[in-house]
């Protein structure tokens, strides 16, 4: 980790960097400055560059330290100066993470399961720790879910899915539903996801069962 300091010695922000061992890229894990400042964020920023030297570097690949950490990313709208010095600097995003989360554990429209349908399956999953619900057709799995538990009160919905022949019949809402309920039994208080930037089907769905967009997490890379 490198600081940065002012006149009079107090540190007005930090990064830290390293080189992987198994092909020699650069990364910036993170870079923090007091009050978004943009001349510390360029010295940091410079300073990391010619530390790393002329390689492949990433910046903000790895998962960042909270409790939600299992998404990388740098949150672009809450760093909106850094995401545009990191573009100055020549670093371009290869991927991006949406980032939504629902409040009120209180979805509208509870769907309820009619007598014909199968229960739902809810199974303990570790590394990570949290739950796998599954709901069964046949021999086969119509949908599946799983819930992450975190060590705050926000549960996390990691995956959700439901089988093509299946789709369009209310499945998908019935088990997000069964998803929150999971996460208020073990005292959630919201339920965060991340979906690709890109998936527009999964971003209408969650939003209209009452999610909200938070941010978007972007990792960069800059090639020499």
């Amino acid at each position: 980790m490198c600081a940065g300091v002012d006149p009079s010695g107090a540190v007005v922000g930090a990064v830290a960097l390293s080189q992987r061992a198994f092909d020699g890229s650069g990364l910036i894990h993170w870079l923090h400055a007091q009050d978004d400042d943009p001349g510390v964020i360029s010295a940091l920023l410079s300073h990391a560059c010619q530390t790393l030297g002329p390689r492949r570097l990433y910046a903000f690949s790895e998962p960042a330290i909270c409790a939600l950490a299992l998404v990388p990313g740098l949150p672009v709208g809450h760093h909106h100066r850094l995401a545009d010095l990191l573009m100055g600097a020549r670093f371009v995003p290869y991927a991006r993470q949406c980032y939504l989360l629902l409040d009120d554990l209180l979805l509208p429209g509870r769907p309820a399961r009619l007598p014909d349908e199968p229960p739902t399956d809810v199974t303990r999953v570790r590394s990570p720790d949290g739950w796998r619900l599954r709901i069964r057709h046949g021999a086969g799995t119509a949908a599946s879910a799983v819930v992450l538990a975190c060590p705050d009160d926000t549960a996390l919905l990691w995956q959700l899915s439901v089988s093509p022949g299946h789709r369009r019949r209310g499945m998908g809402s019935r088990l997000l539903r069964e998803c929150v309920d999971l996460a208020i039994t073990r005292d959630a208080r919201r339920v965060a996801v991340y979906i690709d930037h890109d998936n527009a089907v999964m971003d209408s769905f969650l939003q209209a069962h009452g999610f909200c967009h938070v941010d978007t997490l972007v990792a960069y890379e800059r090639r020499p």
